[in-house]
């Protein structure tokens, strides 16, 4: 069975961490592990039991068990990948209890698990509302289809309303490629597959949600990494827009 991996820390997202959490382990058939990776020189215990007392609660809340609960110290990449081996996703927050407070700034440990790791990730604001639509970004480079093909993939995503938006223009042929290849990935899912002018993933999503509602933003790590979108070392991803909106996303 897969699993889905909580990772905590003392900042305000790790309660919204568990409820999403709960959320995808359902439509996923996966069962909740919650992680709490600490500092060792700060000698927290106390804190660290609480927090996990806290999430074990907070998943029962939600008719979910925490299959195993784990305490690391030290690197949170390293103690990340050593738990997560077997998980579909991980959910963490956007930022932790040394970035929190600062918008538009994804944290150093959410940065580095997203340039290290392979697995999906699920990016969380401090509050948990009810997921019901999504937005899915890709770009037309034939080469990144793991948005596309994930979300065709996962129950826990084809079951949403999903809106597909290619970032370019339909009479470009590379793009008019791709939203031919979406369309037919897609197959059975219903799912609204179409052009919108944007240059970025931040400017899409932000001409998108002024008519739409927007409960979760889909898109590859393999575009958000490219440097057409972060630079060409990488310095563009930490401070976006999308961090600092309050909409999830889930970034595979």
């Amino acid at each position: 069975m897969s699993t889905v991996l909580a990772c905590l820390d003392r900042s305000a997202y790790a309660t919204s961490v568990c409820d999403h959490a709960a959320w995808l382990a359902g439509p996923l058939g996966a069962s909740v592990e919650v992680l709490r990776v600490a500092e060792p020189q700060n000698g927290d215990g106390e804190a660290v039991e609480d927090i996990l007392t806290t999430a074990r609660e907070r998943l029962e809340h939600h008719g979910v068990e925490a299959a195993r609960i784990l305490r690391s110290a030290g690197d949170f990449v390293e103690a990340v990948e050593g738990a997560g081996g077997d998980a579909e996703v991980i959910v963490l927050g956007k930022r932790g209890e040394r970035t929190n407070g600062r918008r538009m700034t994804l944290g150093s440990r959410a940065e580095a698990l997203l340039r290290r790791t392979t697995k999906s990730l699920c990016l969380v604001s401090q509050i948990y509302l009810p997921i019901s639509r999504a937005l899915v970004l890709i770009d037309s480079d034939p080469g990144h289809r793991r948005a596309v093909e994930t979300v065709s993939r996962l129950p826990v995503l084809s079951d949403l309303d999903l809106d597909i938006i290619l970032m370019g223009s339909a009479d470009d042929e590379p793009a008019a490629a791709k939203l031919a290849w979406a369309r037919e990935a897609v197959g059975a899912c219903e799912a609204n597959i179409f052009p919108l002018d944007a240059e970025t993933p931040d400017e899409a999503s932000a001409q998108y949600m002024e008519d739409h509602q927007v409960d979760l933003i889909v898109m590859s790590r393999e575009m958000l990494l490219d440097p057409k979108f972060s630079g060409p070392s990488g310095a563009g991803l930490r401070r976006r827009a999308l961090w600092g909106w309050r909409t999830p996303l889930f970034i595979c």
